[in-house]
């Protein structure tokens, strides 16, 4: 029963790591030539989840801007608000997702040791 606490606990930290960059990610959005990074999970040697952050080098859009040293190409951020607004409904839901297993956990380890004792 304790590996399925640390799955949970290590996903719980996992998804929060994940919340965390894709609000930089949006509180960078207009920020101009921002790379956006993105959360990998991949399974860590002790059977939990850890998260990779990557940054996504891809260019941004360009436009024409005027500038004091006059009009220049300036490069936006590789922001895409609508990947933004999935990624987090799926750090929420995750987050979700393990609190409940979590929970379920501890109402387990609850009832056997009410069974044991």
């Amino acid at each position: 029963m304790v590996s399925g606490i640390h799955s949970s606990l290590s996903a719980l930290k996992a998804f929060s790591v994940k919340a965390q960059v894709t609000a930089s990610n949006a509180a960078n959005a207009n920020t101009d030539g921002f790379k956006k990074s993105q959360v990998y999970m991949v399974e860590s040697r002790l059977g939990g989840v850890e998260p990779k952050v990557e940054q996504i080098n891809t260019e941004g859009t360009q436009i024409l801007r005027d500038t004091p040293e006059g009009p220049q190409l300036v490069e936006l951020s590789n922001v895409d608000l609508g990947e933004v607004a999935s990624n987090l409904i799926v750090a929420q839901r995750g987050f979700e997702a393990n609190l409940v297993a979590l929970r379920t956990q501890d109402e387990m380890t609850g009832s056997l040791m009410d069974i044991i004792g």
